[in-house]
């Protein structure tokens, strides 16, 4: 019941906290340039969780390496110690900044677990990153803040190869290269599993998805990559984001719609146009209102992830009680699983810059709307700097007595 909810008792975190903190202060201290010694001296992200009081110790997951996973840390080390050449700039359409993208050369021999249709062609590491004008979206410590919006792993045409003209690069779904991306979807199907929801499902309406902010586009891909009949539809209110995600992170270009307004994508959505990843140029609030309105009864999701924090999460969207919150909570199916990102500061005290509510507040207002069970999850602070990303994650149905079992 919302009235026994105590969201502190609901808590899981992929490292112990007070390490997490402690490894957060530290690094949070650091200039760029002695992160970037200390992330020479220690050879990537797991050497230097380890060497600081033994954070990675903590996370059974960290000790050994899934050499399945194409996006693994030994993997991407490369993105970590490369700053790359800017291959995309743009202003916001959003203002306030630009969104950069960077390439980073990538070594073909990580590209064992890669699908062979584009294997054996050049790979590229995409950074997708929104560099904000100074004063633009101050943190509580007064610098600039730069949000890492996505990694990306790239396969480039003979043409581009070769120096010439050609097609955009190609993005290698199956791979989710940043710990960001992984915690989301892993918080969001943790959630739907928890309560029972069934994204493989044979028979019957499609699952379905929406990702509000579409970043890199590598967790829409992704999802659709992984489930051969999920239906994934993201939504993002920045237009330079979406040319940038086909342009320079390879996202198809056929996934993307560009209806005038938030009416007109709800109803392309209901209609079932552009195929199964389909990409709606609107701010997500509104997407989500009309799309209560419009949808039918067998309409609903089973997965939401809302990865807009930029650095905050859009008020709308946090306001208990609000439309946006009983729209969502309308569009759900009863067994689903939501997963929502904000950014913290490196203290863990609150967000980035002070003005959104805490994360204790954002859950018991989602918890309101969609009833279920909340828990939280956090990525390593050195993704983006002096701030942690914090999942909220949510069953819609309480997932009763499951002890010992590994979501």
């Amino acid at each position: 019941a919302a009235e026994d909810f105590d969201f502190s008792e609901s808590v899981q975190t992929c490292v112990d906290p007070d390490e997490l903190l402690k490894l957060a202060g530290t690094v949070g201290k650091m200039d760029p340039d002695e992160l970037d010694a200390m992330m020479g001296s220690f050879g990537g992200l797991e050497e230097a969780l380890e060497d600081i009081d033994g954070a990675e110790a903590s996370s059974p997951s960290a000790d050994k390496p899934d050499v399945d996973d194409p996006g693994r840390m030994d993997v991407i080390n490369e993105v970590l110690m490369q700053s790359g050449s800017v291959v995309f700039s743009r202003p916001s359409s959003c203002g306030q900044g630009q969104i950069v993208v960077r390439a980073i050369r990538a070594r073909r021999e990580h590209a064992e677990n890669i699908c062979a249709d584009v294997r054996n062609l050049e790979h590229q590491w995409r950074t997708m990153q929104f560099v904000g004008d100074r004063g633009a979206f101050p943190s509580r410590e007064g610098k600039v803040r730069d949000i890492v919006k996505g990694v990306v792993r790239v396969a480039m045409p003979p043409a581009v190869q070769g120096g010439g003209e050609g097609a955009a690069p190609t993005m290698v779904t199956e791979v989710l290269a940043s710990g960001h991306a992984k915690s989301c979807v892993a918080t969001a199907l943790a959630a739907a599993q928890a309560c029972g929801a069934d994204l493989l499902r044979e028979g019957g309406p499609p699952p379905r998805a929406l990702i509000i902010g579409l970043g890199a586009g590598c967790i829409p891909a992704w999802l659709v990559d992984r489930f051969p009949r999920l239906v994934c539809d993201a939504v993002e209110v920045d237009s330079v984001v979406a040319v940038a995600a086909v342009e320079a992170m390879g996202l198809p270009v056929e996934a993307t719609i560009t209806p005038s307004g938030a009416a007109a994508a709800a109803e392309e959505a209901v209609r079932g146009c552009g195929g199964r990843l389909r990409v709606h140029v609107c701010a997500g609030e509104d997407f989500v209102s009309e799309l209560a309105k419009a949808a039918p009864e067998e309409f609903r999701y089973d997965l939401v992830i809302l990865d807009c924090a930029c650095p905050d999460l859009p008020e709308p969207m946090a306001q208990h009680g609000g439309p946006f919150l009983q729209a969502l909570a309308a569009l759900l199916r009863p067994c689903a699983g939501v997963a929502v990102s904000t950014l913290v500061a490196a203290d863990g005290q609150g967000t980035v810059s002070g003005s959104t509510p805490p994360a204790t507040d954002v859950a018991q207002a989602f918890h309101d709307a969609a009833g279920g069970e909340a828990f939280m999850t956090r990525t390593p602070i050195l993704e983006t700097a002096n701030a942690m990303h914090t999942i909220l994650g949510f069953s819609t149905q309480p997932v009763g007595d499951r002890d010992g079992e590994n979501l």
